[in-house]
C-alpha cells in the first residue's frame, strides 16, 4: 500500500514537472498577470549527483554506482535505497541517464535541504510545502525540490536534462 501511495505522489510530481502551468486570472477588468522572474544569466548547479550517477551517464556506468535495482528495464531503473528512500532512474533512446528522481518519505531526516540542492534556503509556504525548479543550461539540466504538505510529507528532487 505504501509503494501505490509513492507511486502515486511520483505520478502526481512528474505530472506537475512535466506537464505546462497554468496561471488563473479573475474575469475582472483589473486582472494583472504575475510577472516572470527572471533567470540568473548562467547559474552553476550546487546538486549534481546522488550517489555519483549523473545526468548524461551511460545506463552500465549508472547501474554499476547504485547496484541491483528492484525493478529494471531499458528506458529505467527503480531502486529501494531504504524505507525512506527510492530512486528511479531513466534512461533516453541512447541508454544515458536522462532524469533522475530521489524520493524521501516517513522519516525526512536523511533528505537534504533547499540549500543544499539549489543553493538556497526556499520558504515553506503556509501549508508546509515548498516547490522551486532551477534551470542549468550550461550544465545541461534542471533540478527541482518538491516537498508535498502537511505532517506526512514526501520530498523530491529531480534533475532532468533540458531538452535541445
Amino acid at each position: 500500500m505504501r509503494i501505490l501511495g509513492l507511486l502515486a505522489t511520483i505520478a502526481s510530481v512528474l505530472i506537475i514537472l512535466c506537464g505546462t502551468q497554468f496561471t488563473v486570472l479573475s474575469n475582472t477588468a483589473n486582472a494583472v498577470p504575475p510577472k516572470a522572474m527572471p533567470t540568473p544569466e548562467d547559474p552553476q548547479p550546487v546538486y549534481t549527483s546522488y550517489k555519483g550517477v549523473t545526468v548524461g551517464m551511460s545506463q552500465a556506468d549508472a547501474r554499476a554506482k547504485l547496484g541491483e535495482s528492484s525493478q529494471r528495464s531499458n528506458s529505467g531503473d527503480f531502486y529501494t535505497i531504504s524505507n525512506n528512500e527510492s530512486v528511479q532512474v531513466l534512461y533516453d533512446k541512447t541508454q544515458k541517464v536522462k532524469s533522475i528522481t530521489v524520493n524521501y518519505s516517513g522519516s525526512l531526516k536523511m533528505a537534504p535541504s533547499t540549500k543544499d540542492v539549489l543553493g538556497e534556503d526556499v520558504k515553506k509556504e503556509a501549508d508546509g510545502s515548498i516547490y522551486k525548479l532551477v534551470r542549468y543550461p550550461s550544465a545541461g539540466y534542471w533540478v527541482s525540490y518538491n516537498r508535498t504538505a502537511g505532517g506526512d510529507a514526501t520530498i523530491i528532487i529531480t534533475m532532468q536534462v533540458i531538452p535541445k
